[in-house]
Parts: C-alpha cells; sequence; structure tokens
C-alpha cells in the first residue's frame, strides 16, 4: 500500500483513537451484567468480547503504528525540500542602535 506522509501520519492518528476505543471495550464494557429475580436476587455476566482477541487487535494495531512511523521518520528524514531566503542573514545578530 502507497499512501503520502499526510496519509499516513493520518492513519496514524485513526489508529491510536481504535487503540483506546479497543482499550476501553477491553477494562469496561466487556461484559454485560443481568439481575434476575427470584427467591434471591442472581446476577448473570456474560461476556461480550473475547478479551484474548480484543488484546491481539491492539497489538496489532500497535505494531502497524510502530512500521508505519518509522517509515515516516526515514523519508522524513531522506527527503529535501527547497526554499526561499538566506540563512546566514535570517539568523544573523540584530544591530545595535546604542554605539
Amino acid at each position: 500500500m502507497n499512501k503520502t506522509i499526510n496519509e499516513s501520519l493520518v492513519l496514524i492518528k485513526n489508529a491510536r483513537e481504535r487503540i483506546n476505543d479497543l482499550k476501553d471495550i477491553r477494562s469496561q464494557v466487556y461484559k454485560k451484567e443481568r439481575f434476575y429475580m427470584a427467591d434471591a436476587m442472581e446476577k448473570v455476566i456474560e461476556p461480550q468480547f473475547d478479551v484474548a482477541e480484543v488484546d491481539s487487535k491492539v497489538v496489532t494495531l500497535q505494531r502497524f503504528i510502530l512500521d508505519l512511523e518509522q517509515k515516516v521518520k526515514v523519508s522524513n528524514s531522506t527527503t529535501k525540500i527547497e526554499f526561499e531566503g538566506d540563512l546566514a542573514e535570517l539568523f544573523s545578530s540584530i544591530k545595535s542602535i546604542n554605539k
């Protein structure tokens, strides 16, 4: 898959958001609780997601981010850009008005 650096940065952001969503699912909403009224109140917990599968998805997304970030950094380190301006002039000292 070929993507621009900008597209890759957006993918990284989306993958991070998905990881946060999955972590929320894993830690909070992975179960559904129901209460039955009988002679005594009975609490039934039904798993909604396989925690191992959620963890696997999180790890897969983390590896994707790591790989993509490394490729973006390699590309940034080798990509040259052209710009206007004299660096010596831009970063030169300011002349004092008091002599």
